[in-house]
């Protein structure tokens, strides 16, 4: 596959071309399955979803999942930030 735009030789699974950063163009797809159609088709037939007016630019929006936990390292302290750090040794010592 070449790129539309600077004609360089590139993968065919690359989105954009490394040379000038044109997005390559793939063929037309589904803007909701993402199956791959065809340029006269009137639906996909895949999920049934009209295609009068896609272009090759539109894709399927995809949904990015959010952690349902909180970040690694991150506690809900249970004390209500009454907490006190106890005194060890010297901290006795030198704090009277």
């Amino acid at each position: 596959m070449n790129c539309p735009n600077c004609q360089q030789n590139l993968q065919n699974d690359f989105r954009f071309c490394p040379y000038c950063g044109s997005e390559v163009n793939r063929g037309l797809f589904c803007p909701s399955c993402g199956n791959k159609v065809e340029q006269n088709w009137v639906s996909c037939p895949q999920c049934g979803t009209a295609l009068k007016g896609i272009t090759s630019s539109q894709a399927p929006q995809q949904q990015i999942p959010r952690p349902e936990h909180q970040p690694y390292g991150y506690r809900h302290s249970s004390s209500g930030g009454k907490h006190r750090r106890k005194k060890g040794f010297l901290g006795g010592l030198f704090s009277s």
